[in-house]
Parts: C-alpha cells; sequence; structure tokens
C-alpha cells in the first residue's frame, strides 16, 4: 500500500525480496521495521558471574546497544551489530535484551553457538534455567527467551511451502 510518493507499508513476509530486488538494481532502500513489543521480562546484569567474578558493561558495548536501540523509535530494533572478534557481541545482544525488558528469540549460527548463549545469559544475568532454553534438532522448547539457529527457523519443505517452525515463535508476542 503506497503512504506517500516515497513511502509503501508491505507484507511484512514480502520484506527480504524486496530488499533484494532493491539492492539489486542499486536502490536504496530504509526498512523501518521498528519494535514489536513482546511480553515482559525482567531482566539485569549480575554484578559477578556466577564463578564470582565481576562483570560489567563496558562504555562501547553501551554504545552499541544506544545505537541499536535508536531511543526506541522506528529506526531501532533491526540491523547488524559488528564487532570484532572477543569484542563482546553476546554482551551487546544480552544488553539490548536488558534495554527492552521483553522476551527474546536469538538466532545463532549452530546448536554449540545457541548453547554458549544460553551459558552466558545464565552467567551473566538475573535469568533462571527455567526462562531460557534451546531451540534446535536436539531439542525444542519455547520458553521467555529462546535459543535457536538460522537453519531450524528458515527450514521449509520445498521453496514454496511455509516456514516449518516460523509460525510457533509468530504465534507469540
Amino acid at each position: 500500500m503506497r503512504r506517500t510518493e516515497l513511502a509503501f507499508r508491505i507484507d511484512p513476509e514480502a520484506r527480504g525480496r524486496i530488499k533484494q530486488a532493491l539492492i539489486k538494481i542499486g536502490f536504496p532502500a530504509e526498512d523501518l521495521a521498528g519494535y514489536t513489543e513482546g511480553e515482559p521480562l525482567p531482566l539485569r546484569f549480575r554484578e559477578q558471574t556466577l564463578a564470582g567474578e565481576p562483570f560489567a558493561v563496558r562504555a562501547y558495548q553501551r554504545d552499541a546497544v544506544d545505537a541499536f536501540h535508536a531511543a526506541g523509535g522506528p529506526r531501532g530494533g533491526s540491523g547488524v551489530i559488528v564487532l570484532p572478534c572477543g569484542a563482546g557481541k553476546t554482551i551487546v545482544g544480552m544488553a539490548a535484551m536488558s534495554r527492552l525488558q521483553t522476551s527474546t528469540l536469538i538466532l545463532a549460527t549452530n546448536t554449540t553457538a545457541v548453547r554458549q548463549w544460553i551459558d552466558e545469559l545464565l552467567d551473566k544475568t538475573s535469568l533462571h534455567a527455567d526462562q531460557v532454553d534451546e531451540y534446535t534438532g536436539a531439542r525444542k522448547e519455547i520458553r521467555p527467551v529462546t535459543v535457536s539457529t538460522y537453519q531450524i527457523i528458515t527450514h521449509r519443505k520445498s521453496v514454496d511451502a511455509p516456514f516449518t517452525h516460523l509460525a510457533l515463535f509468530d504465534s507469540r508476542n
């Protein structure tokens, strides 16, 4: 649906295909998806890890969250956080969760990374084991914080078939 000469409202399922087509012809597209408010989930960082080590979010990690969040406006809530190896992208993700205080779906590259995310969440935040789980080929549990893989979320039986698992997540707020 055309909103203005340069602004359109589109079916959310078409976002990726439209952006790819626009990029292919060299036309920049500003995707203002913004946030979908989720189920409230109180979350705070620990001052010490479970092993008793001091812990704090670093200033540049807070800056990355500020840029990602964009004061909660329509330019925030999507994008890619790029930091060097070891700079704490997982901490930035957890800090974004802490800022939003909402249920979260985390996508990781593989099952090992899924389990590392879960370990880090339990080690450095106030979340409990019954609030965090994995949705992978080995275990399919949905919790207030669910950590899954890109492969599971994008799985479908054929190119034209619906995504097998995505409806489970869409049914939640």
